[in-house]
């Protein structure tokens, strides 16, 4: 049997392909379960200036300041576990960009609403944090949900 040197190059790219795709999937399950641990990170790093703030705010606590930690945990961290875990497709870059803002807008508007009941007072421009997170949260699913898979390469 003759088989010819073309065939065999073929052969030969295919396979190596077929082991790239394989790599190229961890790759990008790699990168959800990384963000993940960046949005964990984040939680554990908003829990901590909470808590600091609540040990020198004399006696002196916001619900809105303990609990600022959760945004990143449920909006950031649990989702992307579930990508990871799940192996379904990543987001673009765009959903994830505009998704993350949403988190951070939440994350900020509790803290700093945390700062200023602490501090006795009140602003009415943080009606504008909730809002502004709900729409930037919902366009980043929105556009995850309508983007097409990564072209693997």
């Amino acid at each position: 049997m003759y088989t010819s040197v073309t065939d065999n190059n073929t052969e030969r790219t295919n396979a190596a392909n077929e082991g790239r795709r394989t790599t190229l999937a961890d790759q990008r399950s790699a990168a959800a379960g990384r963000i993940a641990f960046n949005y964990l990170a984040a939680s554990v790093i908003c829990a901590a200036i909470g808590l600091i703030y609540e040990l020198f705010s004399h006696g002196v606590w916001s619900t809105y300041m303990v609990l600022g930690w959760v945004f990143p945990l449920v909006l950031g961290a649990l989702p992307n576990f579930l990508i990871w875990l799940t192996k379904a497709k990543e987001p673009g870059t765009a959903a994830e960009n505009v998704y993350a803002c949403g988190i951070a807008t939440f994350t900020v508007g509790c803290m700093l609403k945390g700062v200023l009941e602490i501090f006795g007072t009140t602003s009415h421009l943080l009606k504008v944090y909730p809002i502004a997170g709900t729409a930037l949260t919902a366009i980043g699913a929105i556009i995850y949900l309508l983007g097409k898979k990564k072209a693997e390469v």
